[in-house]
């Protein structure tokens, strides 16, 4: 039984371990011009999400970056999503929208939904955001300066996501604690390894 309660304590620790590297490692993106202002798409796919859309748009509509477009893919919402998204995009034509028709046999609904709003996309750079998620004015340019900077191909951004249900406050914060105390992200920029 010792050696169980020892095994317990020691991936515990690493874990610890992980999340303290992590923690004082992270990297803010600081406000930066990126050297080209690049085509953006901003790619949301979107299933019931009423409450969330509205908002998430305005917040990417106030945006300062000058040359991107958003795509709303509606995976067959059956609440007001599509309204809301076609009212949008009837008053700024930055937004298009897309009815979706189900994922492919074989497809699962967000990378299907993830794989026709990249079909559909005309800018140089991929954004793809959850429509739950908040953003905050200069996101685009920052992240494209940090890309340009370290010439990056693909850059993941934790932005800070609502949470109203209750079912929400029990696994959003899980997948956090998933990714972040399993995943040391600073072997990942320090190292060639493809493990990481």
């Amino acid at each position: 039984m010792e050696i169980i309660a020892y095994a317990a304590l020691a991936y515990l620790l690493v874990q610890l371990a992980v999340v303290l590297v992590n923690q004082f490692s992270r990297i803010i993106l600081r406000p930066a011009v990126p050297r080209e202002e690049r085509m953006v798409s901003v790619l949301i796919p979107a299933r019931n999400e009423e409450a969330n859309i509205g908002p998430m748009l305005d917040d990417l509509l106030g945006l300062d970056y000058p040359n991107m477009e958003i795509i709303v893919y509606d995976d067959d919402s059956s609440d007001g999503t599509a309204g809301i998204v076609r009212a949008k995009a009837m008053a700024d034509n930055r937004v298009k929208y897309l009815k979706g028709e189900g994922p492919l046999p074989g497809w699962l609904g967000k990378n299907h939904a993830c794989h026709q709003l990249a079909s559909q996309a005309r800018g140089d750079y991929l954004l793809f955001l959850d429509a739950d998620v908040r953003v905050r004015r200069g996101i685009v340019g920052h992240t494209l300066a940090y890309l340009q900077k370290y010439n990056l191909a693909l850059l993941s951004l934790f932005p800070v996501q609502v949470m109203k249900s209750f079912g929400e406050w029990l696994t959003i914060p899980l997948m956090n604690r998933i990714l972040l105390g399993n995943l040391p992200l600073l072997f990942i920029r320090k190292t060639s390894l493809p493990d990481f």
